[in-house]
């Protein structure tokens, strides 16, 4: 698969594309770096990146504009690598009635010199609830990218498709960062970047899925959305005698050419139980005592998962008067240290003490975060 992808990337780059146009551009970013508790933190101008910074996600807006993750809603140059997952165990029957189809593609607007979009076939909105095996099973299928999904309220420019997308692993500060506190087995909040920062690592997929979707039941949904607000991103770190995994039977696509091809079977070595997503505010302690602990053994590919939990979308200060603005709207790269911004206003305001309130503020506050995740 990690073939097909580099393959579309030098198709759709060597082209006279939007997308070949964007990736040239990003020679030209302006960077700031800051330094949180041995932590680099991470300031980049980006322009081509406005689109997504100021996009508006309301539901009328989001009913007058074409959807750009379906297929009418393509330019001329987009390619597209489809994939099947593997189709629900007996299991998750209950949430799941087919196995997905998701179509890969190059992120027209990047951030990164890689930077894919992974969006699912049909048109339906942006929910992890049922998703979460997917997504560990593609975190294994290319487990040279890191693969992130931002909640439909932080930062999901196309709350009404769901997409994840992915990146060049190690690109991240809190991927490298050690500074974490574990308080359970598997289970670490990262000590000093105020992005309410849960880690969780496991060679049990079916463990880190009951974990994450548990801890999903304990947050609070605000009023009138469908799930907590979250930011995750996952990655899968495979030794060295790992199997290679088996190659899909598809190839890429010319663009709008959206036909399905035959399922990829990458299934994970065991079934998965998803509980509903919650539609409520914080459930029971959790009880742990006859869970086992999380098993981050090196023998076998070990699946980590970062949540960030979130109280706001975006800072007060994205809604300031416009002489006082800045265009500031973390989703999980920026809540994991690389903060984006369009305008070069912004870029010049910004310093590390207001980078680090602006995460603050949208972040679930420590205390909070740690009730919300320590197990009795």
């Amino acid at each position: 698969m990690q073939a097909l992808i580099d393959d579309m990337f030098a198709r759709e780059l060597s082209a006279d594309g939007r997308a070949a146009r964007n990736y040239r551009a990003l020679a030209s970013v302006r960077r700031k770096v800051f330094d949180l508790h041995g932590l680099p933190l991470e300031l980049r101008f980006n322009p081509d990146r406005v689109k997504s910074v100021m996009a508006e996600v309301d539901e009328l807006s989001l009913s007058q504009r074409p959807c750009f993750l379906c297929p009418d809603g393509l330019e001329q140059h987009q390619l597209t690598t489809l994939w099947t997952a593997p189709a629900p165990s007996n299991e998750e029957a209950d949430h799941q009635a087919h196995a997905h189809t998701y179509a890969f593609r190059v992120n027209p607007y990047p951030i990164f010199d890689r930077h894919l979009t992974i969006s699912a076939l049909e048109h339906t909105r942006q929910q992890i609830d049922g998703r979460l095996t997917d997504m560990l099973c593609i975190a294994r299928l290319i487990n040279r990218y890191t693969l992130f999904y931002n909640g439909p309220h932080c930062g999901a420019s196309a709350p009404d498709h769901m997409h994840f997308q992915a990146i060049p692993r190690h690109q991240l500060p809190i991927e490298q960062t050690t500074d974490w506190d574990e308080i359970a087995p598997g289970i670490s909040v990262h000590r000093f970047f105020e992005s309410g920062a849960v880690r969780l690592r496991s060679t049990s997929p079916t463990l880190l899925v009951s974990t994450i979707t548990r801890l999903l039941s304990r947050a609070t949904t605000p009023a009138h959305e469908w799930e907590p607000r979250i930011n995750l991103l996952c990655f899968c770190d495979k030794p060295e005698s790992a199997p290679l995994e088996q190659e899909p039977h598809s190839s890429v696509q010319e663009p709008l050419n959206t036909s399905v091809q035959e399922p990829l079977n990458t299934s994970v070595q065991e079934p998965n139980t998803l509980e509903q997503e919650p539609h409520s505010s914080v459930q029971e302690p959790l009880d742990t005592s006859v869970q086992e602990p999380l098993n981050t053994s090196v023998q076998e590919p070990l699946y980590t998962a970062i949540l960030f939990f979130r109280r706001e979308s975006r800072p007060h200060q994205f809604f300031l008067p416009e002489s006082e603005r800045i265009l500031f709207s973390p989703a999980t790269v920026e809540m994991a240290g690389i903060g984006i911004v369009a305008d070069e206003r912004s870029f010049e305001r910004i310093d590390q003490d207001l980078l680090t309130d602006m995460l603050a503020e949208v972040s679930l506050p420590r205390h909070d975060l740690e009730q919300l995740v320590l197990f009795p």
